[in-house]
């Protein structure tokens, strides 16, 4: 609307102008008499001219059409001027658009490295947790499976320690039988050779009464004193012959000292034994 009336104020002024430089240029045209000279003395002529309005009015459209394409130039400048004003203005607002939208994609961009560094030592710090937990259970580990080796170390040791105990033992025990089945053999060999040196020697001094039948045999219990000495000789089971028991009993007493042991364990068997006398065997 401003624009609007500063156009028509400017094309009426330009009118105004217009007709003044008109007349001026009427009245300059004429001497400077014709100033003084009374209006009855100006020339048919010159009032024709300054009647012929129809040419004034030529003029002044001629003006106007100049003026109205001084007007419509100036509005198509203008109109040019406000385009590239608005293109410009849009240009601007679009860079501004953009310079926003890459500040926004930069702030963006900066956010997400941000948010990647943060989860970079996030995890960073995870995996140097993961890592402490990692060698620290390792550590555990191998401090249990070295308790457990120590552990069965000492549990083999001590079962071979068992092992071995029970083989000695054993070794002992059977050596130990092996020599106590060799002694017993040892014992019975010279128990068994003391009675059969005790019964030769009681048949070499025994007299057989007269009388007597053969094949007679008595039971005799015989006291010694180390060394054989015989203390005492007395038949337990007869033979039903008197005499045959008391020569029985005399060999004996003859006989002392018997040839028992010398060993003391073997000794103590004959220290009072009982002797089967039958010298017709």
């Amino acid at each position: 609307m401003k624009d609007f009336f500063r156009r028509h104020s400017i094309s009426a002024g330009y009118s105004l102008l217009l007709h003044m430089g008109i007349l001026a240029m009427f009245f300059l045209s004429f001497p400077d008499t014709a100033m003084e000279r009374p209006a009855s003395l100006v020339p048919e002529t010159v009032r024709a001219e300054m009647l012929d309005e129809s040419a004034i009015e030529e003029e002044v459209r001629k003006l106007r059409a100049i003026e109205t394409k001084k007007q419509q130039q100036q509005q198509t400048r203008q109109k040019k001027l406000e385009n590239a004003r608005k293109e410009e203005a849009r240009r601007l607002k679009k860079l501004k658009e953009q310079a926003a939208k890459e500040k926004r994609k930069l702030q963006e961009l900066k956010k997400n490295r941000d948010k990647v560094k943060q989860q970079r030592i996030t995890e960073q710090k995870r995996l140097k947790k993961l890592e402490k937990k990692r060698k620290a259970e390792e550590k555990k580990r191998k401090q249990e499976e070295k308790r457990q080796a120590e552990v069965k170390a000492r549990r083999l040791a001590e079962l071979k320690a068992v092992e071995e105990k029970r083989i000695a033992e054993e070794q002992k025990r059977k050596q130990e039988a092996v020599a106590k089945a060799s002694a017993e053999r040892r014992d019975r060999k010279a128990v068994a050779d003391a009675n059969s040196k005790i019964e030769a020697k009681l048949n070499r001094l025994w007299r057989r009464p007269l009388g007597t039948a053969a094949g007679l045999s008595c039971v005799i219990l015989v006291k010694t004193v180390p060394g054989g000495e015989v203390v005492d000789a007395r038949v337990t089971r007869s033979s039903g012959n008197a005499a045959f028991d008391r020569s029985a009993e005399r060999a004996v007493m003859k006989a002392s000292p018997l040839p028992v042991p010398d060993n003391p364990g073997l000794y103590r068997i004959f220290r009072n034994f009982e002797f089967r006398f039958r010298p017709d065997l």
